[in-house]
């Protein structure tokens, strides 16, 4: 028999348990849109699955919010047995619990910049220093000093077994739970500093400097730890920008929760559990151990 079946969160994937009778070498799952299979060789069928898995993903051709049928036929001496049919409708479920680092560095770096000009430590025509999420292309709307900032690398550092992923748990607003998957990454990202004379330059590097150590708690509230930020200075003198531009270039580096949850109803785990646990175990008699 088959024990459950569900959608996986991702949408367009189902997902079957299986419990196969006493003696079942192997079977074959079929897959239709209604409930009229004919037998293990139906031609107006799917073959779904065919072996021992226990746990069998299907993921062919199928559509969101359209329900499908599924009947598993079981090799027992050599012969098919069918087992009974079940249906399921695939339907995304998968939720984003990621906090971009590379949004997150933006939003905090504007915002600082903004404090070091209205404090007049920076000068800015517009009133602020805008930061861009690409190197400037040089033209005459320019305004500088500016900042830009791009994701040098964004790789998993640390993965759990299963890539099950630890903290999400409960949402205390709606008692749902949240069932994660994920990794801690390693998140590079280069910060410059962009300006049309030196000094104006230092003072950037100053400032993009005080704004980062000024965000830990704002970057720790994200889960962003083991923060650092590397400076140089460099200078562009051959006109390739239009200008001799001299630059403050960084790398901004931290380690950062990267997760996608899936949201279940109290009701939706319960009914999980009990459909699982209700099922007499086929084993049970088989004198196996383990």
């Amino acid at each position: 028999m088959v024990i459950s079946v569900h959608p996986l969160p991702v949408g367009n994937a189902m997902k079957l348990r299986l419990a196969p009778p006493a003696g079942a070498a192997a079977w074959r799952i079929l897959r239709k849109d209604g409930d009229t299979f004919t037998g293990p060789d139906d031609p107006g069928a799917l073959i779904a699955y065919q072996g021992d898995d226990l746990t069998v993903i299907d993921h062919q051709f199928l559509r969101n919010a359209v329900e499908v049928f599924y009947r598993p036929y079981y090799l027992v001496d050599g012969q098919f047995v069918a087992g009974e049919s079940v249906s399921g409708v695939p339907a995304p479920a998968y939720e984003d619990q990621s906090q971009d680092a590379f949004d997150i560095l933006r939003e905090r770096l504007e915002a600082g910049l903004k404090v070091e000009v209205d404090r007049g430590v920076l000068r800015a025509d517009a009133g602020f220093i805008q930061v861009m999420t690409a190197p400037p292309p040089y033209d005459n709307n320019l305004r500088f000093p500016l900042v830009s900032i791009h994701l040098e690398s964004d790789a998993p550092q640390e993965r759990a077994i299963g890539e099950e992923f630890d903290g999400i748990g409960e949402d205390p607003l709606t008692g749902d739970f949240l069932d994660g998957h994920g990794w801690v990454a390693s998140v590079r990202i280069s910060v410059v500093g962009w300006s049309l004379n030196p000094d104006e330059r230092n003072e950037l590097r100053k400032a993009l400097r005080r704004v980062v150590i000024a965000n830990f708690e704002v970057f720790a509230s994200h889960g962003m730890d083991q923060v650092n930020f590397e400076q140089t200075n460099n200078e562009l003198l051959n006109g390739e920008q239009g200008a001799n531009l001299y630059l403050a270039e960084g790398t901004f580096s931290c380690i950062a929760p990267v997760s996608v949850a899936t949201r279940r109803e109290p009701q939706q785990l319960q009914s999980i559990s009990i459909g699982v646990n209700d099922v007499e175990n086929p084993f049970s008699d088989c004198g196996c151990s383990g």
